[in-house]
């Protein structure tokens, strides 16, 4: 999971880049696109997993 968390962060960090060449009207019409909606759950949702995960871990590492 976290390689695809990684991938995720460096292809939204990629649209940002391309989007700060659009302009603001394009770029806003960019990242409310419903594609875009779901891109920035599926991010988030790997965020939660991946910080549950090393919670997890640190845990049973400390014990």
């Amino acid at each position: 999971m976290g390689w695809i968390t990684l991938a995720l962060i460096f292809g939204g960090v990629g649209l940002s880049i391309f989007g700060a060449f659009l302009g603001a009207e394009r770029a806003s019409l960019l990242f409310n696109a419903p594609p875009m909606v779901v891109l920035w759950a599926v991010i988030l949702v790997a965020l939660g997993i991946g910080h549950a995960r090393f919670r997890a871990g640190m845990h049973s590492y400390a014990q």
